[in-house]
């Protein structure tokens, strides 16, 4: 009767392993294509379709300077700056006003609020000061579409311009 009972637990315990890994490797493949569902990318020429550093960039916390109004608005982590985050469409002035050291940036944040600040047209082609950029990430907070971004901005045809448009709820 006792070897009946640890043979059954054995069982179980292996059952429920078994079984937790497998439900673990699902919920995270869900998550990791959900993203690529939401962020659509505008550069089509390139040659590299892997997103694993872009998504890192966006997604993990990294050197940050934030502008926001036209001024830098602060700084998160030590060290380079890898990401440079504008929380509006009118602080591009900001980032050659201010006296950081933004070179080694390898992705732009861009977040537009709504339509009117998407009708604007961005020029990034000047910024040759940031000559490790890789990514642009453009997040519209409302309903849009890849032209309307297109037509928001001009950028290094070697830059990777990546864009989020989240629709109203």
């Amino acid at each position: 009767m006792v070897i009946s009972l640890t043979m059954k637990n054995k069982l179980t315990f292996k059952t429920s392993v078994v079984f937790l890994i497998f439900s673990i490797s699902l919920l995270s493949s869900n998550l990791i294509n959900s993203q690529d569902r939401n962020i659509f990318e505008l550069t089509t020429q390139s040659n590299n379709r892997d997103r694993s550093d872009f998504y890192d960039l966006a997604f993990n916390l990294k050197p940050t300077a934030y502008f926001k109004d036209n001024a830098f608005r602060n700084q998160y982590g030590e060290g380079s700056i890898l990401k440079i985050t504008f929380e509006d469409t009118n602080s591009f002035d900001a980032l050659a006003n201010n006296q950081g050291n933004y070179d080694s940036a390898e992705l732009i944040i861009i977040k537009v609020n709504n339509l009117s600040e998407l009708n604007q047209t961005v020029d990034l082609m000047s910024l040759t000061s940031l000559n490790k950029l890789k990514y642009i990430f453009i997040k519209c907070f409302f309903k849009t579409n890849k032209q309307q971004v297109e037509n928001f901005i001009s950028a290094n045809p070697n830059i990777r311009v990546f864009y989020f448009a989240q629709n109203p709820s």
